[in-house]
């Protein structure tokens, strides 16, 4: 439902660059949910370090 609210918002976006950054959080959303659902988990593809904090990344 999300993901469908924000193509929705696209579609009506009045802004390209509004258009545009909404689609890659659709884009990202839909990835997440089928990560989800084919993995059980989402993959993170970035992987941060600070000192001894650190992102979790799943493989």
């Amino acid at each position: 439902m999300i993901v469908t609210g924000l193509l929705v918002w696209m579609a009506i976006a009045g802004d390209r660059l509004e258009a545009v950054g909404v689609s890659l959080m659709a884009g990202g959303a839909s990835g997440n949910i089928f990560d989800r659902m084919q993995r059980g988990k989402i993959t993170d593809f970035f992987d941060f370090h600070l000192a001894e904090w650190n992102w979790p990344a799943s493989i």
